[in-house]
């Protein structure tokens, strides 16, 4: 038997494989199917400086919404909120019906010629997060400034104060600039310019504006859904907050992406407890509460969630045209390189993220003085759960992993799973009429950016309203890079007037798109 016996028959089996992984590599790659529904070119984009400006009318109203019951100061900010959309926008509320749902949430309807259509719904949120370390006035910034200098720090962390609204640099600064204020005035400008061309949709429009999206939506959303579905509406689409049209934020594509939520990741979060007897500190036990409780934690963090890659293919595959070839082979061929792409992925929090479901110790209380024993540890756990999975899974793989009863395993709230979080949300629809028009619109208006559906690793108001529609989606219509959108919620929150203007033409569009027949 000579080696060519051998060799030949290899030889075969080694082109095969090649050409089924060529084969696979080609077809990896998705196109969007949109549709273009607007007759005319995109809407022009808006005045950035007229919108800017009465964005920076709604920051300087601190609607902050904090953990418990609402701050008296919070209410009354929310309530000035009010009166100056009434203000600003005149034909919005002389048109279209108003309620104030719980108190400080608004639900507008604005009656389509055909109002047996579904409704098309357009969220957004009145409320933002503290802006706690920034210095409040021009003079603590000047001394924040020296101190930072002197302690050779960076820079002050607020160039402007949160609250002052500062249009500069080409930029409105403040909390709430981009989240989430500037879809509040961008949906209002858009339906006030609509009105004043005497365009009507065919199809009714809502807004809806919740007053605590920022801790949980409860008040707020929630109740607008319960009120929706109580009244028997099914809506043709919902458009919240969500991704925006971002650059850098992907290793290997170099093109925009229009990052569209489809789904989000649910949230639960856990109480582990020990007690144990306590006592003077100079005749321990082997292990106290806090050791105990410090060995489980450590068990869990040992073992994570199994990563589902199926959660970040659809991303994956629609911004294949855009992958380099040497990232699209591996993704194209997880029969053959699964591992290796899971422990790249798993490499980096963010990516980590969008294929398991996450857990993290976020709080952790024991001891009182340094010579007692504490008598009671407790640890919160919160979980970012995939959809796929559920509550009592996840409730599951901690007791397995944590297998200590000593450790008490409970809510962190509430008496059941349910009051301490809520489940995933279903994924939407990529083949939907409504899909295909939102995918239309962002061709249109942002024409170099590949779009992109994804599972949101956060919390929206959007949530609620999936039990009235199948068509789900969060985008926000504003662009920039990832330093420029990682704002929201942290030090300098701004907005830059190109993309004031921007999303009012978005949203313009948007309307007329999603309103047709």
């Amino acid at each position: 038997m000579t080696v060519s016996t051998f060799l030949v028959p290899l030889l075969v089996i080694l082109l095969f494989v090649i050409a089924i992984i060529l084969w696979r590599t080609a077809r990896f790659p998705m196109s969007v199917d949109s549709e273009i529904v607007l007759s005319d070119a995109p809407s022009p984009d808006a005045d950035g400086e007229l919108v800017a400006a009465h964005l920076s009318q709604a920051v300087q109203l601190a609607t902050i919404s904090t953990q418990g019951a609402p701050l008296p100061s919070t209410l009354k900010a929310i309530l000035s909120l009010h009166a100056l959309l009434e203000r600003l926008y005149p034909r919005v509320h002389s048109t279209l019906k108003k309620e104030i749902i719980n108190g400080y949430s608004l639900l507008y309807t604005w009656e389509g010629t055909q109002p047996a259509l579904p409704p098309a719904l357009f969220l957004a949120h009145l409320d933002v997060v503290p802006a706690e370390d920034a210095p409040q006035a021009p003079a603590d910034i000047e001394e924040s400034l020296r101190t930072a200098i002197a302690e050779g720090r960076p820079g002050a962390p607020w160039k402007y104060p949160p609250f002052s609204g500062q249009i500069a640099d080409g930029y409105v600064w403040g909390r709430g600039a981009t989240d989430d204020k500037c879809n509040v005035i961008g949906q209002m400008e858009a339906v006030e310019a609509l009105l004043r061309s005497r365009y009507r949709p065919a199809r009714t429009v809502m807004l809806a504006f919740g007053q605590d999206e920022e801790v949980g939506g409860r008040d707020g959303a929630a109740t607008i859904a319960a009120l929706l579905e109580k009244r028997g509406v099914r809506l043709f689409s919902v458009i919240d907050e969500g991704g925006e049209v971002t650059e850098g934020i992907l290793p290997g594509v170099k093109a925009p992406v229009a990052m569209v939520g489809i789904t989000e990741k649910g949230f639960l979060s856990l109480m582990l407890s020990v007690e144990s007897q306590g006592g003077h500190s100079s005749a321990p036990p082997a292990h106290t509460a806090i050791g105990v409780l410090a060995s489980a934690v450590q068990r869990l963090e040992a073992h994570p969630f199994t990563p589902h890659l199926e959660s970040a293919l659809p991303m994956l595959r629609y911004l294949g045209a855009d992958l380099p070839v040497w990232l699209q082979l591996p993704l194209a061929n997880l029969w053959l390189t699964g591992g290796l792409v899971r422990r790249t992925l798993a490499a980096s929090p963010l990516t980590n993220a969008i294929i398991r479901t996450t857990q993290a110790v976020t709080i952790f209380h024991g001891g009182v003085k340094d010579n007692i024993l504490p008598p009671k540890a407790d640890a919160v756990v919160n979980f970012r759960i995939l959809p796929g999975e559920t509550h009592c899974s996840v409730y599951e793989h901690t007791t397995h992993a944590v297998a200590d009863p000593r450790v008490s395993i409970r809510p962190a709230r509430g008496e059941t799973l349910s009051d301490s979080g809520w489940e995933p949300t279903p994924t939407s629809s990529l083949k939907s009429t409504a899909f295909r028009r939102l995918a239309g619109l962002i061709q249109a208006h942002f024409p170099t950016a590949a779009i992109s559906p994804y599972g949101v690793v956060g919390a929206t108001d959007a949530r609620y309203y999936a039990p009235l529609s199948d068509s789900v989606y969060r985008f926000a219509p504003i662009s920039g890079g990832k330093d420029e959108l990682n704002r929201a919620h942290g030090t300098n929150e701004r907005l830059s007037l190109a993309n004031c203007g921007k999303m009012v033409a978005f949203y313009t569009d948007a309307i007329k798109a999603l309103s047709l027949e």
